[in-house]
């Protein structure tokens, strides 16, 4: 990808946190490493949420890669380059009754999460 950030570039500026717990300890930890503080302005419950300040032009964010598709025309996303830093992410579904198709779904994410761990382990 060009136009690559490098991490340093986060002190200045304001922030758009995430509110959700897990994703905030994120952000956290990320400025933490570098021995970074941010100085948050604003904090939004979700990712649509985040967008619309950054949109209006009222912050920057650290926003999830896979969530790229839905930014606005003119809106900036750039990879930072040095980051290293990982969401993880859960699959749920009802307990009780699930669909057939879920449980194919879930079968995937198994068969992926296995490929994923002998990706590692070579």
């Amino acid at each position: 990808m060009e136009n690559l950030a490098h991490s340093a570039s986060l002190h200045s500026g304001d922030r758009i946190a995430p509110l959700k717990p897990g994703t905030k300890h994120l952000v956290d930890r990320i400025f933490g490493s570098r021995a970074l503080r941010p100085r948050i302005a604003y904090e939004a419950s979700n990712t649509t949420a985040i967008m619309g300040l950054v949109a209006a032009g009222l912050g920057v964010t650290l926003y999830p890669e896979g969530l790229r598709r839905f930014k606005p025309d003119h809106v900036v996303m750039r990879e930072i380059e040095d980051c290293g830093a990982q969401i993880e992410t859960l699959v749920a579904w009802e307990r009780n009754a699930p669909a057939k198709r879920v449980l194919h779904f879930v079968e995937a994410c198994r068969r992926l999460q296995e490929q994923a761990n002998t990706l590692v382990n070579v």
